[in-house]
């Protein structure tokens, strides 16, 4: 009988799995031990879980919208599996790893500096070990609220596993410490709350759906709704402190601003001449280049002048002129990256987001995940869009491939950055370590 080809993902877990016996064995390490390699490999896993992820998310998203009950509850059981298995195998890594640190310090000792690359490793572990398994209690109580819907009772305890839940995201918080020496970011608290907000919508219209029949235990739905309400409370951000202090400060100002002007204009007024506000000027509109239909196929443009043109375009901000030269760029050299990451960025400022993360993924095939600019792109245009969490990990890994994602400055004079990449990426800087 043959057997099925490993998928994707399997392949990068035995690919970490070998760099793992590389680091154990003292012969091995300083011949086939390689940090890039177990780092590039496990941002590997990361990002094929959450492509999986965001797959099945999307199927149980249609199956909800046909009114598919009984589909969508076998998604979200489809679901669970997968999570339960990204848990399993993260538990039995986070113990091997902790296995051989402990080894090293007791019975065979190692540099520091190896010691620290395993320690930090083990951390990113432990925490994706953390951050699924909130994402399987998460889904544990979409089932049992799906069970609601359709047999007016969960199959299990319900309050059992949201107490679950809450420990799981303390464990979440206190492995991110951990990996990256800070607190959780308030964006992945925001992504809690929005989950929180759409379990209650499902409840409410659970309620509403369900209200008339005998078979609802209201009194379980009760207690599960003032539950979450009670953490979408403790969700909220607090409210903004007033500074007081500053607040006269600046009635002060304005009012000396208001005796000032109060007194120029009654001169003004006095001599006879008050100045006119100034003219606004009309904007004047982006022009696409007109593309000569009738040129031969086998006209093969100067790729090196094309992409000068789009580049200087680019600096001018003329974004749909120099997606133009690019989209011909990458028409004549398909198997390059650079010109479908600069028709993104180029999208992106058009407004265009979704064409712009289609042409960052793109540009990332072609550069086997290693461009800095598109994983920092596309990192950004996820973030704005919504999905904060890989959002966050596609810029991480631009800021560890290239620092210079940190600086402003050089995203606009050295990267030609535009101003709504700037503005957009600017709260993904801020969360970066320094």
């Amino acid at each position: 009988m043959s057997q099925m080809p490993a998928t994707p993902l399997e392949q990068a877990r035995a690919v970490l799995r070998k760099a793992e016996a590389n680091r154990s064995d003292p012969r091995r390490r300083g011949l086939f031990w390689n940090v890039k390699t177990w780092e590039e490999t496990f941002q590997k896993i990361v990002r094929l879980e959450d492509n999986r992820d965001q797959t099945i998310q999307q199927q149980i998203g249609q199956a909800r919208k046909t009114a598919s009950g009984d589909r969508v509850l076998t998604l979200l059981q489809h679901y669970y599996e997968h999570i339960d298995a990204d848990a399993a195998w993260y538990k039995a890594h986070e113990d091997r790893m902790r296995e051989l640190r402990e080894r090293w310090e007791n019975d065979q000792p190692a540099e520091a500096h190896v010691i620290d690359q395993l320690a930090r490793h083990y951390a990113q572990i432990a925490y994706r070990l953390r951050e699924r398994r909130v994402v399987l209690r998460q889904i544990g109580i979409e089932v049992l609220e799906e069970q609601r819907r359709n047999l007016g009772k969960p199959s299990a305890n319900w309050v059992t596993y949201w107490e679950w839940l809450r420990l799981a995201f303390r464990e979440q918080d206190a492995a991110y410490r951990q990996a990256y020496a800070q607190q959780i970011p308030q964006t992945f608290i925001k992504e809690r709350l929005r989950w929180c907000e759409k379990l209650r919508s499902h409840q409410r219209s659970t309620a509403l759906r369900l209200g008339g029949l005998r078979n609802l235990d209201r009194t379980e739905l009760a207690k599960a709704t003032a539950l979450v309400d009670k953490l979408i409370n403790e969700l909220q951000p607090p409210p903004p402190r007033i500074d007081w202090g500053a607040v006269a400060s600046i009635g002060a100002v304005v009012g000396i601003v208001a005796i000032f002007a109060f007194v120029v204009l009654r001169n003004s007024r006095a001599s006879g001449s008050v100045a006119s506000p100034p003219t606004a000027r009309p904007v004047q509109g982006i022009v696409a280049p007109a593309i000569d239909a009738t040129a031969p196929a086998s006209a093969t443009p100067d790729l090196q002048m094309l992409n000068q043109q789009a580049l200087d375009l680019l600096k001018q901000k003329r974004y749909q002129e120099a997606y133009e030269l690019f989209r011909q760029a990458a028409a004549a050299n398909p198997n390059t990256y650079e010109p479908h990451n600069n028709m993104a960025f180029c999208l992106y400022e058009l407004d265009q987001t979704d064409q712009a993360i289609e042409q960052w993924r793109q540009a990332l095939a072609l550069s086997e995940q290693n461009s800095p600019d598109a994983n920092a792109g596309l990192g950004m245009a996820l973030y704005a869009s919504g999905r904060q969490e890989e959002g966050f990990r596609y810029y991480q890994r631009a800021s560890a491939l290239n620092g210079d994602y940190h600086n402003e400055n050089l995203l606009r004079s050295t990267y030609y950055w535009g101003d709504k990449a700037i503005a957009d990426s600017q709260p993904l800087r801020e969360q970066l370590p320094p």
